[in-house]
């Protein structure tokens, strides 16, 4: 094989694998939305199951099961990023990006817990079965 044989077929690997790249990372985001979703399904039917709610106290309910299950999904997406971000910089970290990411991290932190507290305020007693909301 010449020099230039050998190029060429090194240009067309390395042309192949960067067209994979996306195709990879969407598959990726693909696959993280399809866990999500079937756990997200599995979640809600254990929990029909066993409350044996009325219609009336479903119409209540689920709505805000599910607000709140939004809510914790994008604290989850942010920790998900906030760690891809650390991995990124791991080498070579400076102490200003140390401390971004640590104020990043406090901050997902606070918000989880404004999120938990929000739902403690609403409890299946309060809100479903006396009809209050938040």
């Amino acid at each position: 094989m010449t020099a230039r044989s050998s190029l060429l077929c090194a240009v067309t690997l390395f042309a192949a694998l960067m067209a994979a790249l996306p195709a990879a990372a969407q598959t990726a985001t693909d696959e993280k939305e399809l866990t999500r979703s079937v756990i997200t399904t599995e979640r809600q039917a254990i929990i029909a199951a066993n409350l044996n709610l009325t219609d009336e106290q479903g119409q209540v309910f689920w709505p805000l099961y599910r607000q709140y299950g939004a809510e914790m999904d994008a604290i989850t997406d942010r920790k998900i990023r906030l760690i891809e971000d650390y991995a990124r910089k791991y080498v070579g970290l400076t102490d200003e990006e140390a401390a971004g990411l640590m104020s990043d991290y406090m901050s997902i932190q606070r918000d989880e817990l404004k999120t938990r507290e929000r739902s403690k305020a609403c409890t299946i007693w309060k809100c479903v079965f006396s009809k209050k909301r938040p």
